[in-house]
């Protein structure tokens, strides 16, 4: 049975990517180009999530399974790179503009969500999302290494030896 298997996923979804990503950077060369394609698939990502359980396509665990579905940590981390490469400060400069548009989105998510039903899969359609965006957020201020808290935390000897071990322990 696949089960001894399933946590391998994230890798299947990884590799796939790996492969992809070098071709896409070739073809497009430009950091502008590359912002723009990941601005595009993550919008078609969380339609295509939104699509198949509005539909109730009978996929099991949709919500991760698929290189599409899962893709949208990828390209926000791919969008973060583009963004340092196009303007190293800028989301220093518009940080406020992103978390208020962050928050905002976020409500009229929730909005949306109170007129569906119970079964709604906020995390499937839009909280891999969200969530990716703030961990690019907080990856940004750990690269620029301008933010005492952030910087404080991630040099945390106990984290670090977490973070050191943490993936061996999740493939056994």
């Amino acid at each position: 049975s696949g089960i001894a298997l399933n946590h391998y996923w994230s890798l299947a979804i990884e590799e796939q990517y790996y492969l992809l990503w070098p071709l896409i950077i070739l073809l497009l060369k430009r950091p502008k180009r590359i912002l723009i394609l990941c601005v595009l698939f993550l919008v078609a990502v969380i339609v295509a999530r939104f699509y198949i359980w509005e539909n109730k396509e009978n996929y099991p665990a949709y919500e991760r399974a698929f290189l599409f579905t899962r893709l949208d940590g990828i390209l926000i981390g791919s969008m973060l790179a583009a963004i340092y490469k196009i303007n190293a400060q800028l989301l220093r400069k518009y940080f406020t503009f992103f978390l208020l548009a962050l928050t905002v989105v976020n409500y009229l998510f929730y909005l949306y969500k109170q007129n569906q039903s119970p079964d709604f899969p906020v995390w499937a359609i839009g909280g891999f999302t969200t969530f990716s965006l703030i961990f690019a957020i907080i990856v940004y201020e750990a690269v620029m290494k301008e933010n005492r808290v952030v910087n404080y935390i991630l040099t945390n000897p106990a984290l670090r030896f977490l973070g050191k071990y943490s993936y061996a322990f999740y493939c056994n």
